[in-house]
């Protein structure tokens, strides 16, 4: 008996559900007559309520974007997903079909072989150091060839105009055969012949790690860079790449 009267104490506290709604609703009216600004004359207390507001608005904003962005370790794990199939595909690749995708870029180059390269004119306002350097001298080279700095897969030269210096015009061998386009930038037509024919056993790096980082040659001052007669080799680098030159 006693047992059945402490149960119904119990049960006459728990709240009906319609009570847990009404209390729940009155909170949420509360809250939103407490976030209502409009109505309030004290400057200071409307400046508190929009504040909060400003706040709790933030604080959102930030959880949405926490929840849409991926965690570090579902980043690191796409990363390393994608890294490794990269690799798997450059593994997979063959030799053939990397000729094949130089041949095809080959092909879109030579569409219209046999129409010369307009070379835009240098900038009258173009200041020149004097004497010029070796980078100089290959980048103007260059601008008048009408090079792209970037391009670094082999590639044919294409044919130029007249007007080009003789020195720089492509030889029969450029024209026809896929080489390393920067020889393109020397005013040296055997050297350029050279290096394409002996390109399997020419190490390109060291070359040019030697023209860059030690003396190489000096231009003439007041010398044109694709005048040949300006560039003057230095004694150490005939002695090794003289060969070339030949």
């Amino acid at each position: 008996m006693a047992k059945l009267a402490t149960t119904k104490q119990a049960s006459e506290h728990i709240p009906e559900m319609d009570e847990l709604v009404t209390l729940e609703n009155v909170q949420h009216e509360s809250g939103v007559r407490n976030d209502d600004w409009h109505s309030i004359r004290d400057p200071k207390k409307r400046k508190q309520i929009q504040d909060r507001l400003a706040q709790r608005a933030r604080r959102k904003r930030v959880k949405e974007a926490k929840n849409q962005n991926p965690k570090p370790a579902e980043q690191d794990a796409l990363i390393t997903c994608l890294s490794q199939s990269h690799v798997a595909r450059n593994n997979d690749a063959s030799d053939s079909s990397l000729f094949n995708s130089l041949n095809s870029l080959d092909s879109h180059r030579h569409n219209e072989y046999y129409q010369y390269v307009e070379v835009p004119p240098l900038a009258p306002a173009l200041e020149l150091p004097a004497p010029l350097s070796v980078l100089a001298a290959l980048w103007l080279n260059g601008e008048i060839l009408g090079l792209k700095s970037c391009t670094t897969f082999p590639c044919k030269s294409l044919p130029v105009s007249a007007d080009i210096p003789e020195s720089l015009r492509p030889t029969t061998i450029q024209l026809l055969t896929l080489h390393c386009p920067g020889i393109d930038r020397f005013p040296f037509p055997k050297m350029r012949d050279r290096s394409i024919e002996m390109s399997a056993f020419l190490d390109e790096e060291e070359l040019g790690r030697d023209m860059i980082m030690g003396p190489s040659f000096w231009i003439v001052p007041g010398g044109a860079s694709w005048d040949p007669g300006a560039w003057v080799i230095d004694v150490g680098f005939r002695e090794k790449w003289g060969w070339l030159f030949d």
